[in-house]
């Protein structure tokens, strides 16, 4: 029986360790104050990277080559440099997790879960990343989450600004554009999906739809853009609802352009 430890302290976590306790695992749950309990893998998902950056030196003089840590933390491209410099002596396979979906979707057919890093140990927590739902692998370099993450969180609130942020890391830390395009595309409709359920206000408040409406039409352009960019591979939706939201995003994004098109008087 797998020995898992989940050490959590925010709501990703939370739902993280929900899901997985239906597993038939050993699964052990804990806060990261508490002390470590031995593991054959560990997830974290803690609220910033001071706290994973303390938490690292307690994990990893205990782990053997066996040992897989799974991290959900959030990450920056330049806080990856640190972490690999942390993990350049430990035999522990570390594998970056990052979650591009709402958390309520963690666990169902609409989950988009990015992960990079060691390969066996990604092979190794397969039974537990199923359960999670979407587990796509980008590859060993753990940067790769730390770019679809931010890339995805980007999306919400800047939209064109974050897709060329995303070439512009690609290009600096040399991943493969074609790639990045592919994923940024088939994150869309849960990311959508997530607008939905992030910024929803109130049925009483007109704001809702109005603040929804920009979210979703900042995403149409971006869509459009990633089209005509190069990320021509077909979205695999995961669920009807997902095909649906998408086709709907689609059609007012064509609506606008035929109102635009139109002569002015």
């Amino acid at each position: 029986m797998i020995r898992t430890t989940c050490i959590i302290d925010n709501d990703f976590g939370q739902t993280i360790a929900d899901r997985l306790a239906a597993l038939p695992i050993s699964l052990h749950i804990q806060k990261p104050s508490d002390k470590i309990q031995p593991f054959d893998i560990c997830i974290i998902s803690v609220k910033d990277f001071a706290t994973l950056r303390s938490l690292l030196p307690v994990l990893l003089p205990d782990v053997s080559a066996d040992s897989t840590i799974i991290n959900y933390t959030a990450v920056t491209m330049e806080q990856t440099r640190e972490l690999k410099e942390m993990l350049k002596d430990s035999p522990v396979r570390f594998v970056a997790g990052a979650v591009v979906c709402h958390h309520d979707a963690i666990g169902t057919e609409d989950a988009l879960i990015y992960y990079s890093g060691d390969q066996k140990g990604y092979e190794a927590a397969g039974i537990l990343l199923s359960r999670l739902g979407g587990a796509q692998y980008l590859g060993t370099n753990i940067a790769e989450s730390a770019l679809m993450d931010y890339t995805a969180d980007g999306i919400h609130y800047s939209y064109i600004l974050a897709f060329y942020t995303g070439i512009a890391l690609c290009k600096k830390y040399g991943f493969p554009v074609e790639t990045f395009l592919y994923h940024t595309l088939k994150s869309m409709p849960p990311l959508s999906e997530a607008a939905y359920r992030n910024i929803w206000i109130g049925l009483d408040d007109p704001r809702s739809f109005e603040e929804v409406d920009d979210v979703i039409h900042g995403m149409e352009m971006l869509v459009c853009l990633l089209k005509k960019t190069g990320g021509k591979e077909e979205i695999r939706y995961q669920s009807e609802r997902q095909k649906k939201l998408n086709d709907a995003l689609y059609q007012h994004w064509n609506d606008l352009m035929q109102d635009y098109s139109q002569p002015k008087d």
